[in-house]
């Protein structure tokens, strides 16, 4: 009867690629990319969707909303 040794947990498995200089150079590139999104998730779940978005880069960009007649909807054309 053989004995398997117990699993390795995601932090063991990872700190062990982690030794591989090219992984470790991917893996904190994909930590850094993703670490914006973290914090708007965050963002996200103390204050609701509303503080999310006055916390977006974009809040005070002033977007025209207007529509010309080119593009209507009325049925004159």
């Amino acid at each position: 009867m053989s004995t398997k040794s117990p699993a390795k947990s995601h932090q063991q498995m990872v700190a062990e690629w982690k030794k591989d200089p090219e992984f470790a150079a991917v893996y904190d590139e994909l930590e850094a990319e993703t670490l914006e999104l973290r914090k708007g998730l965050q963002i996200h779940q103390r204050g609701g969707l509303i503080m999310f978005f006055r916390q977006s880069p974009l809040h005070n960009v002033k977007i025209d909303l207007n529509r010309s007649d080119e593009y209507s909807r009325s049925d004159d054309q």
